[in-house]
C-alpha cells in the first residue's frame, strides 16, 4: 500500500459462563479518539485521526476498552465483561491507478459452548472519562479475586488499603487520593478486627464475624474507591457520607 489508513477496528463482546447481553440497544461511541457503535455485540471503532497500522491505533482503542470493561464490571459486580479484538479494515488512500486496495485482518478464535447464568438487556454506556491508572488496575484485579471466590473479603479489602498506603502514611494517602481519612480508617478497622475462621485476616480475642451491613460497607467502599480513582477531578473527595451507613 502507498498510503495505508486504518478505517476501523472491530471487537466482540464475549459471552461468558456467568452472563450475556440479550438484544441490547445499540450504543453510540464518541470519544476524543474514536467514533463508533456497539451493535449486536460487535463494537466498531473508527479513528478520528490518521493511523497507518493496527499497531499504532490499538493501544488507544484498548485503553478505552479497558476502562469500559472495568466500569461495567463495577456496575454489575461481575468480573468477566470482556471485549475480544476481531480485526481491522485498512485502505490505501493513494492507490496505484487502476488498483484499489482494501485490507482486512481477521483474528480467528475457537468457540466454546457456554452455559449462561445471567442475561442482561442493556450494556451500560462507556464512561466519558475513566482513567485506568495502575491503582485502578491493581484494585480491580484484587476485587475480581474476591468476586471469583479466590480471596476472602477482609483480605482483599486490606490488600487494597495497603496498596494505596504502600509508600505513605495513611493520612498522606488519603490526601493524595482525595479520600476522606475516616473512610480509610474504617476500612482498616473492619478488615483487621472482623471475620470468622475462614475469612478473618488475623485473629485475636476481639475478632468477630462481619455483619451483613459491614460486608456491604466494605464492598461498597472498594467499588467507590476504584470508581473515584478512575474519575477523580481536582478538589473531588470521596467521603463517608458517599458510602452506605454502617448498621
Amino acid at each position: 500500500m502507498n498510503d495505508p489508513h486504518v478505517v476501523a477496528l472491530q471487537y466482540r463482546v464475549l459471552e461468558t459462563n456467568s452472563f450475556k447481553f440479550k438484544d441490547p440497544p445499540d450504543v453510540s461511541i464518541d470519544t476524543p479518539d474514536f467514533l463508533g457503535r456497539l451493535s449486536k455485540n460487535i463494537l466498531t471503532l473508527e479513528p478520528k485521526e490518521h493511523f497507518e497500522s493496527e499497531a499504532q491505533i490499538r493501544p488507544l482503542a484498548e485503553k478505552f476498552i479497558r476502562g469500559w470493561e472495568i466500569s461495567v464490571g463495577l456496575h454489575y459486580g461481575r468480573p468477566d465483561f470482556r471485549f475480544r479484538f476481531e480485526g481491522s479494515q485498512i485502505v490505501d488512500r493513494s492507490p496505484t491507478p487502476g488498483r484499489a486496495e482494501v485490507h482486512s485482518t481477521e483474528h480467528l478464535h475457537m468457540s466454546d459452548t457456554v452455559h449462561v447464568e445471567n442475561i442482561y438487556t442493556a450494556i451500560p454506556n462507556p464512561p466519558i472519562e475513566f482513567r485506568v491508572a495502575d491503582e485502578v488496575e491493581v484494585l480491580w484485579n484484587r476485587y475480581c479475586r474476591y468476586l471469583e471466590d479466590k480471596e476472602p473479603l477482609p483480605g482483599m479489602a486490606y490488600s487494597c488499603l495497603t496498596y494505596l498506603e504502600r509508600d505513605k502514611v495513611r493520612s498522606a494517602a488519603a490526601q493524595h487520593y482525595g479520600i476522606e481519612l475516616d473512610v480509610l480508617n474504617m476500612l482498616g478497622k473492619l478488615t483487621s478486627t472482623r471475620g470468622d475462621n475462614s475469612t478473618a485476616r488475623k485473629f485475636s480475642s476481639d475478632t468477630t464475624p462481619l455483619s451483613s451491613g459491614e460486608e456491604t460497607w466494605i464492598k461498597s467502599a472498594i467499588v467507590k474507591i476504584i470508581n473515584h480513582l478512575a474519575t477523580i477531578k481536582p478538589g473531588q473527595i470521596l467521603k463517608m457520607t458517599d458510602l452506605p451507613p454502617l448498621n
